[in-house]
């Protein structure tokens, strides 16, 4: 049987999709109750995955960290506790990507700029966008062709001379915005022209724009004295008789060089739905990121509805009895590290995953997720499939050879910022002098229905297809994604 299902069974006591508890304090001490029944399937898998150490943390909706460890931090030490550091790799991104938002939000940038903007004389095709870089959608490789590897660092300390003298040199996979190719280079050209459009170093930039905002004193590229005796080294198995070497990451470091602890991680996670005074982004910035901007076909035996990114993020939808629940998750490798982060911002309750060892937890983040979101504290959400209704409607009627003025306010600021407004007016406008008046709309509703496609048949015999997703406000939605998927022509 599948873990996912070996999990969920396991977690079979758990209340109906929809039930509510009366209080923070009892819904903590039902999760806990829920993580500790599913204990022996976690140490199963901790003992078949051959791991040295391991770290597991689920993160509740009022930010209480209900935590498992199990192994040693190295072999023959003490076992992992929440303050134990680790390698996080490509969680790193997620960051990076908050500073990215943090800048916008500040307006240093916008997610539309062309990135060679900022890329301080780098030919780099005028063709990519920020936004680009923050999707995986640039075109540009996974990892720069002037890598020199040497006794297992992949890295090799790959400096800024380097980044300027390949970057210029690449040829793109593919045209920016089309396909989605997920690129460690895109995200450390990001942290580098982010370094340069605040004038800053890109630690010290993180640091003081994200990392302390969130309290994370131990979310860190460089360890101190201090830090370097709890950090848990990393091996390749259970019986490798000495530690992985490190990645020395240079200006890619905004890619993958974070270390972190599953306390300070907890606190990101918890940021995911609530808000402080000091926080890096506003709570509309932090549900931007979760919003997807570039879906995909995701294939996993467990879904049947396609995935997306947001930015850095990327969005499954996980089916949980008969329901679908949208999650954003990421994961991490760093040498021999491994790192989930997994959450659902619906019913406010995520998991955290570290290990030192070689061997995936990806399964095992998804299964726990599916497993106790059931028993996360639910958030009032938009009653989704209506506003997708209403606004489907709204757009129908735009779709004339001259929109009126209201086309605009039918969108989010998070499409307007990367689409302006006169190629919004020339795609409606062009599409409708081929349609000619609109005779019939239909709307498709996902199973997550925020999203859909929409039909539109046209006097001339002509049909498009759109993809329409929208926010998740209760009342008074906006259109996030619009997505022109096919145009058929008038048969004749």
């Amino acid at each position: 049987m599948p873990l996912f299902s070996r999990i969920a069974l396991a977690a079979a006591f758990i209340a109906a999709f929809g039930t509510a508890l009366p209080s923070a304090a009892a819904q903590n001490k039902r999760i806990a109750s829920a993580l500790a029944r599913l204990d022996k399937r976690m140490t199963r898998f901790f003992q078949k995955g051959g791991f040295v150490g391991l770290s597991i943390g689920v993160v509740t909706a009022d930010g209480t960290l209900i935590e498992r460890h199990y192994g040693a931090v190295k072999k023959g030490g003490p076992k992992p506790r929440a303050t134990t550091l680790f390698r996080i790799g490509s969680l790193t991104k997620l960051f990076t990507a908050t500073l990215a938002l943090r800048l916008r939000d500040e307006g240093v940038w916008s997610l539309a700029h062309h990135a060679r903007r900022y890329a301080g004389g780098i030919d780099l095709d005028r063709r990519i966008r920020l936004l680009h870089l923050l999707t995986h959608t640039s075109g540009l490789p996974h990892l720069p062709p002037g890598l020199r590897p040497r006794a297992g660092d992949i890295y090799n300390g790959y400096t800024t001379a380097m980044l300027r003298r390949d970057l210029p040199q690449l040829a793109l996979d593919s045209v920016p915005g089309l396909h989605y190719r997920y690129s460690n280079l895109g995200f450390g050209v990001l942290g580098f022209l982010a370094s340069r459009a605040a004038k800053r170093p890109f630690a010290a930039l993180l640091r003081d724009k994200v990392l302390l905002p969130l309290g994370l004193k131990d979310t860190v590229f460089e360890l101190s004295p201090e830090q370097r005796l709890r950090t848990a080294p990393s091996y390749q198995t259970r019986k490798a008789k000495s530690p992985t070497i490190d990645w020395k990451m240079g200006v890619l470091a905004s890619a993958g060089g974070l270390y972190s602890t599953l306390a300070d991680l907890a606190r990101f996670v918890a940021g995911q739905w609530t808000s402080t005074p000091h926080a890096p982004l506003s709570r509309e910035s932090v549900r931007e990121m979760q919003l997807a901007h570039f879906r995909f076909d995701q294939v996993a035996p467990e879904l049947t509805l396609r995935g997306g990114i947001g930015l850095a993020w990327h969005l499954l939808p996980l089916k949980i009895g008969e329901r679908w629940l949208p999650i954003v998750w990421h994961n991490g490798v760093f040498t021999s590290y491994r790192s989930f982060i997994g959450l659902s911002a619906e019913r406010r309750i995520g998991v955290i995953i570290l290990s030192n060892t070689a061997a995936d937890v990806n399964k095992l983040g998804l299964g726990l997720l599916r497993a106790l979101a059931p028993l996360g504290t639910p958030r009032r959400t938009v009653s989704a499939g209506r506003e997708l209704r209403r606004l489907a409607t709204a757009l129908r009627h735009e779709f004339r050879t001259t929109p009126t003025s209201a086309l605009e306010s039918l969108f989010h600021p998070t499409f307007t910022s990367r689409v302006r407004k006169k190629a919004l007016v020339k795609l409606v406008s062009t599409y409708a002098s081929k349609l000619g008046a609109i005779t019939r709309a239909q709307l498709q509703v996902d199973a997550t229905p925020r999203y859909g496609e929409l039909i539109l048949h046209g006097s001339t015999g002509a049909k498009l297809h759109l993809r329409i997703g929208v926010d998740a406000r209760r009342r008074g939605a906006q259109i996030v994604l619009l997505q022109p998927l096919r145009f058929e022509e008038a048969r004749r």
